[in-house]
């Protein structure tokens, strides 16, 4: 009598092939994970900004300075959660009520890191700045343009 038997399982080979697979897939997908990550956190904190920045342009427009510069919130996101970037301000020129500009200033907090971009800087005027090795604005040389472009 001859039986026909039919291997119905894995070889100990072909799973360490499939598990080397995953484990090489998930190297290289979890750190792209991560990046999108933080630049979905990034450009959440530079909408507060610009948010942040047209609150006080209409105070200055309705008043004719920026006085004492104060935010409306200080973190992002601002509907609650995790902080991943503290916002301050900066105000700049004329007297304490009479401020004539201001820099809005995004500092990641320890669970963001971002260490490509820094923290992130907005005057009265727009200019962009990030601080990723030193303070690059939008203004300055071709390689801080290149800078501030690639966070903004």
């Amino acid at each position: 009598m001859k039986h026909n038997h039919t291997n119905m399982g894995f070889t100990l080979i072909e799973l360490m092939i499939v598990v080397s697979v995953v484990a090489i897939l998930a190297s290289v997908a979890y750190p792209s994970y991560l990046n999108h990550i933080i630049k979905t956190h990034r450009s959440d904190a530079m909408a507060n900004m610009l948010d942040l920045s047209s609150i006080l342009e209409k105070r200055y427009t309705e008043i004719g300075h920026y006085g004492d510069a104060s935010l409306a919130y200080t973190v992002s996101p601002k509907e609650g959660g995790s902080v991943r970037y503290n916002f301050t301000v900066t105000s700049t020129g004329g007297t304490a009520t009479t401020r004539t500009g201001y820099t809005i200033i995004a500092t990641p907090t320890s669970i963001q890191s971002d260490s490509e971009c820094g923290a992130l800087q907005i005057t009265h005027t727009g200019n962009k700045c990030v601080t990723n090795s030193g303070l690059k604005c939008a203004n300055g040389n071709a390689a801080a343009r290149a800078a501030v472009a690639a966070c903004w």
